[in-house]
């Protein structure tokens, strides 16, 4: 993965647990500040590393450090100097989705070595948007999730996510908050990672 998912991952660490859980879980993982440049390509192994130091020193699951990564990515994209390339992938949550793909098409043009996921809505009503995920990489879904969470943030929107997992695809479904279906398989609430 690229410097910049290590970047954004500080940003999550340092904005909920302070500066000292970084550097202690940056120095777990093994790696140095010399992993953390944006268009540097490094090894999966790496970030995957920083991950389970994060979860170590945070005390926090895999999956509540990978949710909460995802939720400050949207915010850390932008305080990073990537806002531009965030508002001109959609004007709004339908729009945004919808141009994932091409978003990262163009990314990979500068960043050549990404292993970038694919997005397809496949159902947008006022109440409710489905999302096909599929990506090389196992076990993100909770990254994606809360990806999700930083991207309704961004949109001012109020939505539960659930998601269901197959052999090929994981499918996302986003339902409004005030909908009666909305509780139904909605995604267990964590420690509140937008302080």
């Amino acid at each position: 993965m690229y410097g910049m998912i290590h970047k954004g991952a500080r940003h999550a660490v340092i904005k909920v647990f302070g500066e000292e859980a970084w550097e202690k879980s940056l120095s777990v993982s093994g790696l140095s500040e010399e992993h953390l440049i944006s268009a540097a390509h490094y090894d999966d192994v790496m970030t995957y590393s920083l991950i389970e130091a994060i979860s170590l020193q945070c005390n926090i699951t895999l999956n509540e450090v990978l949710r909460a990564a995802g939720r400050h990515w949207v915010e850390y994209t932008i305080t990073a100097g990537y806002g531009d390339i965030i508002a001109l992938t959609g004007r709004n949550l339908v729009e945004f989705i919808e141009n994932l793909d091409r978003m990262h098409e163009s990314l990979n043009r500068t960043l050549p070595k990404a292993v970038l996921p694919s997005f397809q809505l496949i159902s947008a009503t006022p109440n409710r948007l489905e999302v096909i995920y599929k990506s090389q990489r196992d076990g993100l879904e909770e990254l994606v999730l809360g990806i999700f969470e930083g991207v309704l943030e961004y949109f001012d929107e109020q939505m539960e996510i659930g998601y269901t997992v197959t052999e090929e695809e994981t499918y996302f479904t986003l339902i409004r908050a005030e909908c009666p279906a909305a509780s139904h398989g909605k995604a267990k609430p964590i420690l509140d990672m937008a302080v």
